[in-house]
């Protein structure tokens, strides 16, 4: 079973991820935090298997160091961060970070108003 843990200020978003990832056979979200902080502080206890990460700018701590040092910590955590505008400088920086990136709105030319992209390092 794979173990994941959610990271969002907003409870609609990530309540509806939790809903998405868990209609997956052999996935569990284990914890759904909007404190940078607590993803820190219950990775040793709850020992996730991945980490979603969306809108990485949070009150006490951005969820982008966090992923970080968990990553350090924890290195056979997978980190996927979530982000809602394709900056460049981000995605080059997630990737050296050993990051997924998912950018989950990009405006296009074609028409469409919305498509997801998922980057690669």
């Amino acid at each position: 079973m794979l173990k994941i843990l959610l990271l969002d200020n907003e409870p609609l978003f990530a309540n509806g991820l939790k809903i998405i990832l868990e209609a997956i056979p052999d996935q569990k979200v284990i914890g759904v935090y909007n404190n940078a902080d607590d993803i820190e502080n219950n990775c040793a206890d709850l020992k996730p298997d991945v980490i979603f990460l969306r809108d990485f700018l949070f009150y006490k701590n951005d969820g982008f160091t966090a992923a970080e040092k968990v990553k350090k910590s924890f290195p056979d955590i997978k980190v996927i961060m979530i982000i809602n505008f394709p900056k460049a400088a981000l995605v080059k920086e997630a990737h050296a970070k050993d990051f997924k990136v998912v950018i989950d709105w990009v405006p296009s030319h074609t028409g469409a108003d919305h498509h997801w992209l998922t980057t690669h390092p």
